[in-house]
């Protein structure tokens, strides 16, 4: 009974929120927003207007989470929604204490172990052999990455956050096996892994920037481990591009990656092992 009456208040949440928000943004017909304008100059006669790169947001206050809203978990579309259609700036959405929260979704250790070793066994009986190397897209809080290096995988690690690479760092990670760099503006490593690994992190990207970051998961390697958050959950800013993961098959269908294994139902870090089939 418990279960029902939680997925009855999910229900009425989403067509309160997210519907009648649609209704009420239809009937306004209001223009999608830009970032606020930075600058106003003259050229030749002609209004010259700049606008801010990315937009800073306040999650955290007096180490209180209060990124949780009322504008659906389709807020970026949401043209009645402050941060819509616009690009955020990572290092105020996730500061120092965002990786030391209980509550933040990062697998303790004995989970990324779990974690590791499902990995491994998944791996080993599709291809006949253990992964020896892996390039990791997000790394959070490096709970996982710090089993890669404890069970001597050759691990590369990117991270766009400042205080997630001090978290690395922290654990202990080599900084040679460390790349600070923002996903949304990443270039190819040239180089191929036995497998790449992006779980959790492409709900934090902006839908433009999706393609591009599931294209870099393609790049690097033939398979693929990955999984995303859908909207069976209270929106959040740190949310951006919550979606069903079968959008994510019919991408990866898109770049080559048509066939996958699906993984262990309910299990943290762990949709779809994504295979390159041409």
């Amino acid at each position: 009974m418990k279960k029902v009456w939680s997925l009855f208040a999910r229900i009425y949440y989403q067509l309160l929120t997210y519907r009648l928000g649609n209704i009420i943004g239809m009937l306004s017909r209001k223009s999608p927003k830009s970032h606020p304008v930075s600058s106003v100059s003259n050229i030749n006669g002609h209004e010259l207007f700049t606008i801010t790169q990315t937009l800073k947001v306040q999650v955290f206050k007096d180490k209180v989470d209060n990124g949780y809203h009322k504008f659906s978990n389709a807020w970026w579309y949401n043209i009645n929604c402050p941060y819509a259609f616009s690009y955020l700036d990572i290092d105020s959405l996730y500061p120092e204490i965002y990786f030391q929260n209980d509550n933040s979704g990062h697998p303790n250790t004995s989970v990324s172990q779990s974690l590791y070793e499902y990995m491994q066994m998944i791996y080993q009986d599709v291809t006949g052999s253990k992964f020896k190397s892996i390039l990791e897209l997000g790394t959070g809080g490096g709970e996982i990455t710090a089993q890669f290096v404890k069970d001597n995988i050759d691990v590369f690690a990117v991270e766009g956050s400042e205080s997630g690479i001090n978290k690395l760092f922290s654990l202990g990670i080599n900084p040679d096996q460390v790349l600070k760099c923002d996903l949304r503006l990443m270039n190819s490593l040239d180089r191929e892994f036995d497998l790449v690994m992006c779980t959790e992190v492409i709900e934090h990207i902006e839908p433009f920037f999706a393609a591009k970051v599931v294209e870099q998961c393609t790049k690097h390697g033939k398979y693929v481990w990955f999984s995303g958050a859908d909207r069976n959950r209270i929106p959040h800013w740190h949310h951006i591009n919550e979606v069903g993961i079968e959008a994510w098959d019919n991408l990866f269908a898109f770049y080559g990656f048509n066939s996958f294994v699906k993984l262990e139902e309910g299990r943290l870090r762990a949709d779809r092992l994504y295979i390159k089939t041409h």
